[in-house]
């Protein structure tokens, strides 16, 4: 039901004879997803597939700790207040510029969900969401944040049983 994600699917066996992890095409294709095709608008793209990336990763944490699958387009001009509840980029990524926010936002890695909202793309189970989490987790551990503070927000401790929260499951599984 995906033509492109099938030319990307048969793109990656070509290159590499053989199907990869998953944690490897996931990567990948968030890479390619993240990259301006068009090179007159490329040329012109205020943000580096790096801070994108990273962005990303902020997105995707955020949309798993708040129990969220939309994000809201930022100047859709529509009024969402009855709508499902959605994520705000201006309040994840107060350091990107309104400019920077929408070039993020035009992105493939997005696609459309409903009326002024859209969903990180490929990522209906949720995987993408949780890989992005388990990618910015690793970045806090990474930037001496304690360990045990990110496993508090994996793991608790129900009846002195040591449980992995429901709703992080897959994120932990990364």
């Amino acid at each position: 039901r995906r033509p492109l994600d099938l030319d990307w699917l048969v793109g990656f066996w070509r290159s590499r004879g053989a199907l990869g992890p998953l944690a490897e095409m996931l990567e990948l294709s968030l890479h390619e997803r993240l990259i301006e095709p068009d090179l007159q608008r490329a040329q012109k793209d205020p943000v580096d597939v790096d801070r994108t990336m990273a962005a990303l990763e902020r997105i995707g944490a955020a949309l798993v700790l708040q129990g969220l699958c939309d994000i809201a387009v930022p100047d859709s001009g529509l009024d969402l207040s009855d709508s499902r509840p959605a994520l705000d980029l201006a309040g994840i990524l107060p350091d990107w510029s309104g400019e920077h926010r929408a070039s993020l936002m035009s992105r493939a890695m997005f696609d459309p969900a409903s009326a002024g909202l859209v969903r990180l793309h490929n990522d209906n189970q949720g995987s993408v969401r949780s890989y992005l989490t388990a990618r910015w987790f690793k970045r806090l551990m990474d930037d001496n944040c304690p360990r045990s503070e990110v496993a508090d927000l994996l793991f608790a401790t129900t009846y002195g049983v040591h449980l992995g929260i429901p709703s992080m499951r897959q994120t932990a599984a990364w």
